[in-house]
């Protein structure tokens, strides 16, 4: 009886260690329990006092168990506090714009990332939320910040987007050169019966104003304006193509004439050939080939090649020869069929030289021409190549926006989110039906040609009938769209009508004002078009990066 109660004993104290320790959330607190059996009554009390000793050491095991788990529960518990609140610490230790700056980067790194342009649209809402959150605290928008906005609004493909987007960030303080060059392009002067005819419509007075001292001195420069330079690059290509293929033609005539009984043509393909190429050599290179063979003529009679060169310079300065043996040479008037002045065989060499040049350099130059002059005179499209069809759509979008902005109410009753932000949009979109906004575009489109002429002789990459096909796209849009009176307001269309060149003498003179203002505005910021053209010639500059260089960022 005494064993069993000194073993009950032992137990209670060993149950009793283990509720404490379940009460504990470390599992360090486990310990071993031991009880030992009665062997004989002779050992009893000897059994009883081992079995006390080793349950009062493993009490007190537990005792240093239970402690230790205490010490780990509450490192694990000021672990988990240091490690959940991490992001909010790290962004306690930022102030308000670089929070802003932070949440707007991730935002539109997300969208650039996704690539799509429908996700573009519908994604950059929340940028540009944002954006307008900043501008009701006051806080500027940093430069990471604007380059990756501007790269992910260029992914909509959405004039009046960007043009909400560039004018949130303008009035955020981020950006200041957007539109900054609208003043440094002068009217044209329209003809007096334009001018009279326009005097009561709704279109600004384009060449009307600065009184008629100024109107006479921009009619004057309009006289002494050269023409737009002729570009047919479709017809020269095709001329150097057939030419190439009956090359080819004749070069297999010959040699395959044994194999396919052609031996009586090998011989007429042979003199096709040298004939054909003979004739393209001397017409486009007369000059070139009269001027070397003068020059060893005139050193063979022992001329020194200082005098000869001074001697072509005086003569061609003069007109005439000063050489008696200069009189020996052929001239190009002589030669039969005008050759040696380009016009027989010139389209099928400057087709070739279309065909087999590949000039990056000149490419970055004029995609950097389209893209200051875009962002210099407030245009909301960053197009490296401007073409007709983009210069049309991007007026009648500003149309659009127009009319949708008199449709509506200020009170915003029965409209929708998306009708309200279209007629936000439609406020941030200068119209472009006008005089002066037609000259606008009309500029960007003609700055790579105007770029490319003051650095090469004949244009390549640039495209002078671009312009002109602007005009005949929008006089063919601006017919349909008031013959069917939907999409824009009457005073918009009437507008548009008015600017549109009257008769193709005033046509004649948009083309060659719109060039001859591009010239004068890259040249007066050559700086920044070669810069940008070095950033665009590295291959990985993008919207935004342009925007940045443009800025000074």
């Amino acid at each position: 009886m005494r064993r069993r109660s000194t073993t009950t004993m032992a137990v209670a104290a060993t149950l009793a260690t283990v509720a404490a320790c379940r009460g504990m959330e470390s599992a360090a607190a486990a310990f071993v329990v031991v009880v030992v059996p009665p062997r004989s009554s002779s050992s009893h009390s000897t059994s009883t006092t081992t079995g006390r000793r080793r349950t009062t050491a493993s009490t007190s095991m537990t005792g240093g168990g239970i402690d230790r788990a205490s010490a780990a529960a509450a490192a694990s518990g000021e672990d988990r506090r240091n490690n959940r609140p991490l992001l909010d610490e790290a962004f306690s230790g930022l102030d308000d714009a670089d929070k802003y700056e932070t949440v707007l980067s991730g935002l539109c790194a997300k969208i650039v990332d996704d690539g799509s342009e429908n996700n573009a649209k519908s994604s950059i809402v929340d940028p540009m939320r944002l954006l307008g959150e900043m501008n009701a605290l006051g806080i500027s928008m940093g430069p990471r910040g604007t380059v990756g906005l501007i790269d992910a609004t260029a992914l909509s493909s959405d004039a009046r987007i960007m043009a909400e987007v560039l004018s949130l960030a303008k009035r955020n303080g981020a950006i200041s050169r957007y539109g900054c060059l609208q003043g440094d392009v002068d009217p044209v002067p329209r003809s007096s019966s334009s001018f009279n005819s326009n005097s009561n419509s709704n279109s600004f007075s384009f060449g009307g104003g600065g009184g008629d001292g100024d109107r006479e001195r921009r009619i004057r420069r309009l006289a002494s304006l050269p023409p737009v330079p002729d570009d047919d690059r479709a017809t020269e290509v095709a001329n150097a193509a057939t030419f190439a293929i009956a090359i080819a033609s004749c070069m297999f005539v010959e040699a395959f004439a044994g194999p396919f009984h052609l031996d009586g043509l090998a011989p007429w393909a042979n003199v096709a050939i040298f004939v054909a190429v003979t004739i393209l050599v001397l017409d486009n290179l007369f000059d070139a080939i009269v001027g070397s063979t003068t020059l060893l003529v005139r050193m063979k009679d022992g001329d020194g090649i200082t005098d000869v060169l001074a001697d072509a310079a005086r003569g061609a300065g003069s007109g005439s020869s000063t050489s008696s043996s200069q009189s020996t040479i052929v001239r190009k008037e002589d030669m039969p069929l005008g050759i040696g002045t380009g016009k027989m065989t010139g389209s099928v060499f400057r087709g070739f030289g279309r065909l087999l040049s590949d000039d990056t350099e000149r490419d970055c130059m004029c995609e950097a021409a389209a893209v200051f002059a875009a962002y210099g005179l407030g245009l909301p499209c960053f197009a490296f190549r401007p073409n007709a069809r983009e210069g049309a759509a991007l007026v009648l979008q500003s149309m659009r926006g127009e009319g949708e902005g008199g449709e509506t109410n200020e009170d915003g009753g029965g409209y929708d989110r998306d009708r309200r932000r279209r007629r936000r949009r439609s406020t941030t979109m200068d119209c472009l039906a006008s005089d002066v906004g037609l000259m606008k575009v009309m500029v960007w489109l003609m700055a790579p040609v105007a770029m490319e002429l003051s650095r090469y002789p004949r244009l390549m990459s640039s495209e002078p009938r671009e312009a002109s096909g602007f005009l005949d796209r929008l006089a063919s849009a601006s017919a349909s769209t008031m013959a069917s009176g939907g999409g824009s307001s009457p005073g918009t269309l009437s507008a548009l009508a008015d600017a549109l060149p009257a008769d193709d003498e005033e046509r004649d003179a948009y083309l060659r004002w719109a060039l001859a203002e591009a010239d004068v505005l890259l040249r007066r910021n050559a700086k920044v078009v070669d810069s940008l053209s070095g950033a665009l010639a590295g291959g990985a500059a993008t919207a935004g990066d342009c925007v940045a260089i443009l800025e000074g960022f």
